[in-house]
């Protein structure tokens, strides 16, 4: 689930610049703004991995260690979680789209 999103505004009024995060498994496998961030992308495309755009939740996970695997319960719940809100925020805006189905249609973005 490598999310990268849309350049937010920073504190200065400047764009970030977009950011990407590779996950497996119970961990963070690569990180990266810009350029890297493109090579992220790039490479899960080549693979057929399903992304997810968020740019909120970029810079949340990219904030992890690619070090450190995180206990597998705690990923689960997580991801549990996300997809619950994902789920909730899309009835609110009156679409059906999950964590799932909404890597695919990112895809096209």
């Amino acid at each position: 689930m490598p999310p990268s999103g849309t350049a937010h505004p920073s504190k200065s009024g400047r764009p970030k610049m977009p950011r990407a995060v590779a996950l497996g498994g119970s961990s963070s496998l690569a990180s990266g703004r810009g350029a890297f961030a493109d090579a992220i992308l790039a490479v899960a495309a080549t693979k057929g991995v399903q992304v997810r755009r968020d740019a909120d939740l970029a810079e949340v996970l990219s904030a992890l260690d690619p070090a450190s695997d995180a206990p597998e319960a705690a990923t689960a719940l997580t991801a549990a979680l996300l997809d619950r809100l994902y789920r909730m925020n899309a009835a609110a805006k009156g679409s059906t789209l999950s964590l799932q189905s909404q890597g695919a249609n990112n895809e096209k973005q």
